[in-house]
């Protein structure tokens, strides 16, 4: 009668073990699902935020474009009434270094997103310009006769201004050119120097110990 009784409670044993491992294999199974879920949810996050930063970094690049297609447009026009004006030899090339510069700031802000909004404001202002400078160069144009009747030292400083204005666009420009190259190389190296850290270190020191030899 024992007999009979321990086997049934071998089996009982053996099915409750089973019971068992079953039950810590199902919360493993959901904890791996859980953890998978949570995977898979950051790495939707993370491509909804680059979608959205790409998106996003597309439109300020067609905004650009727009006001460089918009730059390249007014100088085009200067160009003409430069050309009415009778004073192209010293105009044209400094027309040309401008609309290159145009070129490098919206290469630059491509390469660099960072870049966007100086380069966009920037150009807003280069337009700004352009325009106030068209309408002189025209009003120049519509009263060259006039104009031709005055003396040569009065006729020389009217056209001179559009020089003028030109050299310092061009000059503008060319520095903001330069000064968005530059920063994009810096943050290269920077990326690309893994000592970076130790270096600014090192430099801070530097300056701390020139401060305190100044003081003296």
């Amino acid at each position: 009668m024992k007999r009979l009784i321990v086997i049934p409670i071998f089996f009982l044993l053996v099915q409750l073990g089973y019971s068992q491992t079953n039950v810590v294999g199902i919360h493993q199974l959901v904890d791996a699902n859980k953890d998978e879920f949570e995977r898979q949810k950051k790495a939707r996050d993370n491509q909804a935020l680059v979608n959205a930063n790409e998106a996003v970094n597309r439109t300020q690049l067609e905004k650009l474009q727009v006001k460089y297609a918009e730059i390249q447009d007014r100088y085009s026009t200067l160009g003409t009434a430069i050309s009415a004006a009778r004073i192209g030899v010293d105009a044209y090339p400094l027309i040309n270094n401008i609309i290159n510069n145009q070129k490098a700031i919206i290469k630059e802000a491509g390469d660099n997103p960072i870049l966007y909004a100086v380069a966009f404001e920037s150009e807003k202002q280069f337009v700004q310009k352009a325009n106030r400078l068209v309408n002189y160069t025209i009003g120049l144009v519509a009263t060259i006769g006039d104009i031709n009747q005055m003396k040569a030292g009065d006729r020389t400083i009217l056209f001179n201004h559009v020089i003028v204005e030109l050299r310092q666009i061009a000059a503008i420009s060319r520095n903001l050119a330069m000064t968005m190259a530059f920063n994009t190389w810096q943050n290269q190296l920077k990326n690309a120097t893994p000592f970076h850290g130790w270096v600014n270190k090192d430099k801070a020191i530097v300056e701390d110990i020139m401060r305190i030899w100044k003081s003296y």
